[in-house]
């Protein structure tokens, strides 16, 4: 059976859960980041894409387009980074574009830390990223990834998302 290197999940914001699902790592915290926290926010987004080996041949590519991601967007009015902090340590976050006409919408995706998945974090950041995305008046929302990523097999299935098949990761103008 044929399988897309790249897939595309979407979500109908409307049909987000009220409550968010719970996760069993103590004493974290979720915040936005700032300007200040960029060089943390690309080490800790760096780590986690690392550490998912089904990136493979396109990790170079994605991880320049992630950096750019970081450094230009974290300081543009239309790009927020919520990052999860557990003590001093970023474990998890994601990078989120407010425009509805972009391609995607969750630019860097939902990352955790290797350490800390498979413990509810990773189901709790994509409802709180959704969740922000709805709140500024998105009606939907998209991410695209490779198709073999833990994220593409167990995270973004949730919350009723409609995968679809993606011919590769989009361009998306503000990191151009």
């Amino acid at each position: 059976m044929y399988r897309p290197h790249w897939i595309q999940f979407s979500w109908n914001l409307k049909l987000l859960p009220a409550e968010a699902p719970g996760h069993s790592v103590k004493s974290v915290e979720l915040r936005k980041a700032g300007p200040d926290d960029a060089m943390a926010v690309w080490t800790f987004m760096e780590r986690a894409y690392t550490t998912d080996l089904a990136w493979g041949m396109t990790l170079a590519e994605r991880l320049k387009k992630l950096k750019d991601a970081v450094f230009e967007g974290i300081e543009d009015k239309n790009v927020e980074f919520w990052v999860a902090d557990h003590g001093r340590k970023i474990i998890g976050g994601s990078g989120l574009l407010l425009d509805a006409g972009a391609p995607v919408q969750m630019v860097t995706g939902v990352c955790v830390m290797e350490e800390y998945r498979c413990r509810g974090l990773g189901g709790w950041l994509l409802h709180a990223s959704l969740k922000r995305l709805a709140e500024t008046g998105l009606e939907s929302a998209a991410v695209v990834t490779r198709s073999n990523t833990h994220a593409a097999r167990y995270l973004y299935r949730k919350f009723s998302s409609a995968p679809a098949q993606a011919e590769a990761f989009p361009e998306i103008k503000q990191f151009a």
